[in-house]
């Protein structure tokens, strides 16, 4: 055992001794030296305030002087000259303040001084110090001089006497030396401090003892305090004494005042100090030593006694209690007695303690052996088998399902087999015949790949193991076979099934593809026939002179066409939201435009049944929404052509508002009802309102005919656009279909949406038309139908034949039939698209039966620029020929304004089948109305309001004026609208629109007088 060794206890009770001696000493030295700082600081401030005082005596002094001086300048013995009395007045003066007081003239001629009687002789003043004297405008103290009678140092203090803004005379006042020395000394200033008096150039004027001795001389150190107002200096006086001194600067004189004291007197303190703390701490040090010698031994007594009661207690006796002059130390002494005998007894505990220990050993053995076999029971248990590897390869833990599993016997696995054993034992059963060879030799444990990965095997009797294997950080390894053969013949089960799914899946759009073919195909074969009927009926209601009872034949068959044409729309529509192929198209659009130009299609059907049509949108309608017009056009017109067809007498109301949203972003609900006074519509039919192929009742089939589509379709497309339509009905007073819609608002404004059956005026330029179709009928049709518009018409029988005239010919439009022999319009259109510039960019109306979405956007992506179905009305052809011919030569009239053709004015054919079918009573009615129209509408101006405003006017005339056959009235409220819309030249559109508006206006005036 090693001695730890160290210094001796003594040596700590010293260095305790010094802890304790050297912070006293110290403290009473910083009292003693605090003590002299405290009597030294204030000595100097005593002479502070000397100084202080001094300073204010003399300036008090001579501002008394300078006061005295200015009372006798401003005596009225200078305007009499009466000198004597101002002697007199001076004598009693300087009598006061023992001074003398002196009058010089300009000269320097004293001719009144208080030294000498009146009249004496008086010196005269130097010619450069009387000129000075009278160059001084105001009070004035000069430094030390000399004085010439008395050769006694002294100062003077003038005030010049000035008259008529000019100095005629000079007030001095004569100190002696030794007066301004007795200030210093009034103010206190005493042994063992002295004051001194210097003047600007630093000489001594004054001292507060002796003044004579020291006037006149140069103050020593002034060279450091002459830049100075106050401050302290050491150093030593004109005596040749070490001094401390302040000094301030007179702000009157200019003079400074110093007070000082000698060195001596300050370090006086502290040599009293000294004579006081040297046996202070002599006598400390003695007591330290004498405290120390004591302490020292009393400690080591009771140390010697503490060391052998700790040899005894570690040879394990019981102790008696130590008593030693130290308290601490008898306590300590008392605790190891104590202790000794707690030791005796723990010693005797800890003997029962180990017995009691090996008897909880010997349980707790019997325990880990019950749950060893529990654990065993527990893993025979399992339905995985389960083997563990120690690190060094040997075999820890295997439980009867890994026997089972693997084929082996369970005794076999029970003792520590080597990795060599166990796999030789499997390869002996032949379980890696359905193993790869590389995988077997990658194996570098047995049975189990590199660690971490898992694997399947098929053992020789089918079964199918699932071997993981996982690496323990230790590095033993535990393995486990699962057996997955039902698993995995449920998913070959499953495997089979998603094949036959998939292969139904695939008959299932075989069937759809082929239903549309179908429609396809059937819509094309109706189509295709009913172009011809309907063709030639529109051509045949066009013949002067045709028999009435022949007219009413040709409009049932244009009708009972019209109707078919309806039925087969309704079919593909109702086919496609079935079969969820309904695709929205976003544009921003008007929604004021678009209910408006609904009104106007469904407004011929009202007028026939002589039902009012109205229109109301409410004023917080946005201008301009995104969404797809044409299926909310769709929708509003199914709901306009219910009400109008089920509406006998009365009127149908459209109403339009929209609720706005709170959020910013958010999108608006736009709503729209349609009201009409019909039939109505029982409560308990209701339900049957929007189902297909279903209306109200058998009777209403009848009597109204109709798919029953119209509200199925309408409802299905609501619910695309995400929202809701319902119905408000009482029976015999009418019905309110409503519909509202989420649409957020447009950030760009929206083009006017055109009307679809809508006649559009042609241009007034010659259009060059290229018809591609191979049908003769359709052919004699579209130009029968195209007659009489100013266009010049070309025909071209199949695709190659459009293709080769486009390449050759110029045409500012192409009418594209689709299903042609040699070439088709798909292929013609691709074709005419990859010609070089400007052929590839020709406007190309696709004309043909197939009409079907997936149809339409073929042709589009093959190069068409619009479409349109057949059979199609006049109007309609003529509306999307003008269309397309617009977008590319959207001012065609160049900026003549002046006035229309009259041939041009009117359409006679149009306005001869309106009068037929509203009667001459009624158009000339119509014809009021529309110039009453005419000349109060179009009064906005051409600001971003007013552009709106007459967009809206434009939009409203152009319709009506074109339906009672005003062509060029139409085509100017349609150019004016498009300008409104594209930012165009408006200012133009309406000059053109006045002048076409006078002329039509005259041309309604004969009409109406005919």
């Amino acid at each position: 055992m090693s001695v730890l060794r160290g210094r001796p206890l003594s040596h700590y009770i010293a260095s305790l001794m010094l802890a304790v001696l050297v912070p006293a000493v110290a403290i009473t030295l910083l009292l003693g030296q605090r003590l002299i700082t405290a009597e030294q600081a204030r000595l100097q401030d005593a002479t502070a305030a000397s100084n202080a005082d001094a300073v204010e005596r003399i300036d008090r002094f001579l501002a008394g002087q300078i006061a005295m001086l200015r009372a006798l300048a401003s005596s009225p013995v200078f305007e009499t000259k009466d000198f004597a009395r101002f002697d007199q007045q001076a004598r009693e003066l300087a009598s006061l303040e023992g001074t003398h007081i002196i009058l010089r003239d300009r000269s320097g001629q004293e001719i009144v001084t208080t030294r000498a009687p009146l009249g004496a002789s008086q010196p005269r003043l130097a010619r450069e110090d009387a000129d000075h004297s009278f160059a001084v405008q105001g009070p004035a103290v000069s430094n030390l001089l000399l004085d010439a009678v008395t050769g006694r140092h002294a100062v003077r203090v003038g005030v010049p006497v000035i008259r008529s803004g000019e100095t005629v005379y000079v007030l001095l006042s004569h100190i002696p030396a030794a007066h301004l020395g007795g200030l210093l000394a009034q103010a206190g200033i005493a042994q063992p401090s002295f004051g001194s008096l210097v003047d600007r150039d630093g000489m001594i004027i004054g001292r507060s003892a002796d003044t004579d001795a020291v006037a006149g001389k140069r103050l020593p150190g002034f060279d450091e305090i002459a830049e100075r107002d106050r401050g302290v200096w050491i150093g030593e006086n004109i005596a040749g004494v070490p001094v401390v001194a302040t000094f301030r600067r007179s702000t009157l004189s200019g003079w400074i005042v110093g007070v000082g004291i000698e060195r001596t007197a300050l370090e006086a303190p502290l040599r009293a100090s000294l004579w006081v703390l040297i046996p202070v701490v002599l006598g400390l040090i003695i007591l330290a030593l004498a405290v120390s010698t004591f302490v020292s031994r009393t400690i080591v007594m009771a140390h010697h006694g503490l060391v052998g009661h700790a040899r005894a207690l570690g040879d394990g006796r019981v102790l008696d209690p130590l008593l030693t002059p130290i308290r601490e130390t008898s306590e300590v002494g008392a605790e190891l007695a104590t202790a000794s005998r707690k030791i005796r007894g723990q010693a005797e505990a800890l003997l029962g303690v180990q017995q009691v220990l090996e008897e909880r050993v010997a349980e707790r053995t019997r325990e880990a052996q019950a749950r060893q076999a529990l654990l065993t029971a527990t893993l025979d248990a399992i339905d995985h088998g389960l083997i563990a590897f120690e690190p060094d390869g040997r075999l820890a833990v295997a439980n009867r399902r890994a026997a089972e599993l693997l084929g082996l016997d369970p005794g076999f696995l029970t003792g520590r087999l080597t990795c060599d054993a166990f796999q030789q034992a499997l390869v002996a059963n032949g379980e890696f015949s359905g193993v790869s060879p590389v995988m077997l030799a990658s194996m570098g444990l047995t049975d189990a790949p590199p660690a971490g990965a898992l694997y399947e095997r098929t053992r020789p009797n089918g079964t199918v193991l699932e071997v993981r294997t996982a690496v323990l950080p230790d590095g033993s390894v535990v393995r486990t076979y699962s057996d997955i053969t039902l698993r995995r013949r449920a998913e070959e089960s499953m495997a089979e099934a998603a094949r036959l799914a998939e292969v139904a899946r695939r008959e299932a759009e075989a069937a759809s593809a082929a239903k549309s073919d179908f429609l396809a195909t059937m819509s094309h074969e109706i189509r295709t026939p009913l172009t011809g009927i309907l063709g030639y009926a529109d051509l045949l209601l066009r013949q002067p002179g045709l028999p009435p009872a022949a007219h009413r034949s040709v409009e049932r068959i244009r009708g009972a066409g019209t109707a078919l044409v309806t039925i087969v729309n309704d079919i593909l529509d109702y086919s496609s939201i079935q079969s969820r192929h309904v695709a929205l198209n976003p544009e921003p659009f008007s929604p004021r435009a678009l209910i408006e130009e609904a009104v106007a299609i469904v407004r011929p059907n009202a007028d026939k049944k002589m039902l009012s049509l109205t229109c109301h949108v409410e004023q917080d309608v946005p201008g301009t929404l995104l969404g797809d017009p044409g299926r909310i056009r769709q929708i509003v017109l199914n709901l306009l052509a219910n009400a109008v067809k089920f509406t006998s007498e009365g009127g149908v109301t459209v109403t339009v508002l929209c609720h706005r949203a709170i959020d910013a972003g958010a999108p608006h609900r736009l709503q729209v009802a349609v009201q009409d006074t019909g039939i109505g519509i029982p409560p308990e039919k209701r339900d049957r309102l929007f189902r297909h192929f279903s209306q109200i009742d058998g009777s209403t089939q009848r009597d109204f005919g109709g798919t029953g589509l119209g509200l199925a379709i309408s409802r299905r497309l609501v619910e695309v656009m995400d929202g809701k339509i319902g119905v408000a009905s009482t029976p015999g007073r009418g019905s309110t279909f409503f519909f509202s819609i989420p649409l957020p608002e447009a950030i760009e404004a929206a083009e006017a949406v055109p009307v679809r059956a809508e006649m559009a005026p042609p241009l007034t330029r010659t259009v060059r038309i290229l018809l591609a179709e191979d049908d003769p009928i359709n052919q004699e049709i579209a130009l029968g139908l195209l007659d009489g518009w100013g266009y010049t018409i070309e025909v071209a029988n199949d695709g190659a034949e459009a293709v080769e005239a486009v390449r050759t010919r110029h045409y500012d439009l192409v009418l594209m039939d689709i299903q042609m022999p040699r070439m088709d319009g798909i292929t013609a259109m691709r074709t005419i698209r990859d010609l070089d510039e400007p052929c590839r960019d020709v406007p190309i109306l696709a004309v043909t039966a197939n009409v079907l979405p997936q149809q339409v956007a073929q042709f589009r992506q093959a190069g068409a620029t619009g479409h349109i179905g057949k059979p199609f009305k006049q109007q309609e052809l003529v509306a999307a020929i003008e269309r397309l011919i617009s977008l590319k030569d959207p001012d065609p009239g160049g900026d003549e304004t002046g006035p229309p053709d009259q041939n041009a004015l009117l359409d006679a054919q149009a306005y001869h089948d309106a009068l037929e079918q509203f009667g001459t009573q009624t158009m000339h009615r119509l014809l009021a109305d529309l110039a009453e129209e005419m000349q109060s509408r179009f009064t906005a101006r051409t600001s971003a309001s007013g552009r709106e405003a007459l967009a809206r006017d434009a939009h409203g005339m152009c319709s009506v004026a074109g339906t009672l056959g005003f062509r060029a009235f139409s085509a100017a409220c349609r150019d004016l609208e498009r300008a409104c819309r594209s930012h165009g030249d408006v200012d133009l559109r309406l000059r053109r629109l006045d002048v076409t508006r006078e002329a039509t206006l005259s041309r309604i005036a004969d009409l109406r007088t005919a």
